[in-house]
């Protein structure tokens, strides 16, 4: 998935009337790592980011052009996300006992 949309339907149920009231976009590299990011409101862009992976194809710098700005992760040397980013992505299921990330 590259890109989903919430708003209402037209009559046929194929596709959005007007603006949706909610899009984000995803741009992905040949591994599945996102290396762009847009969220958008009402078609207003509330979010746009581009990411950046190492090597070992962890997530490195998150720069952010616009919305509030996100921690770029931190990796102990088994790869292993051990900062902040990783406390915030673990919030959003605090029951899961290991953390799963689709970045």
């Amino acid at each position: 998935m590259t890109n989903a949309r919430k708003g209402t339907l037209d009559p046929a149920k194929t596709s959005l009337t007007g603006t949706a009231a909610s899009e984000e976009q995803f741009s992905l590299d040949k591994l599945g790592n996102w290396t762009h990011y847009l969220t958008q409101t009402n078609g207003a862009t509330t979010l746009d980011q581009t990411r950046t992976h190492n090597a070992a194809n962890e997530m490195g710098t998150i720069t952010t052009t616009t919305g509030s700005a996100w921690t770029s992760s931190v990796h102990d040397a088994a790869g292993n996300m051990i900062n902040e980013m990783a406390d915030a992505l673990k919030l959003a299921d605090p029951d899961a006992t290991s953390l799963r990330l689709f970045l």
